[in-house]
């Protein structure tokens, strides 16, 4: 997944989403410099890494079918759909 500067649509940085990854929902915590997707392959996972690319880690994982999210920069806290749930998880992955 490549992440572009959206004034002059150069490539900032790539995320390396591996071999089952499939990135669907995309969401930007602006002030952190965030960038959170959800994982629609094989793991079914909301995962989160710098706007460069780097310190991916995984926020929630054994999700069953989850279809969006949004962050919420002033809180700091990331809401996915699931199932039949919308969860809501911390930007360093705690308190879900």
């Amino acid at each position: 997944m490549c992440i572009f500067n959206s004034l002059d649509e150069f490539a900032i940085g790539t995320v390396d989403t591996g071999n089952s990854e499939k990135p669907r929902s995309v969401a930007v915590h602006p002030t952190k410099r965030l960038l959170f997707w959800t994982d629609v392959g094989s793991r079914q996972a909301v995962i989160r890494a710098k706007m460069d690319g780097s310190d991916s880690m995984v926020l929630a994982i054994q999700l069953e079918g989850v279809t969006s999210l949004a962050v919420d920069p002033i809180s700091n806290l990331v809401y996915f759909a699931h199932g039949k749930k919308i969860e809501v998880v911390d930007i360093s992955g705690k308190n879900r």
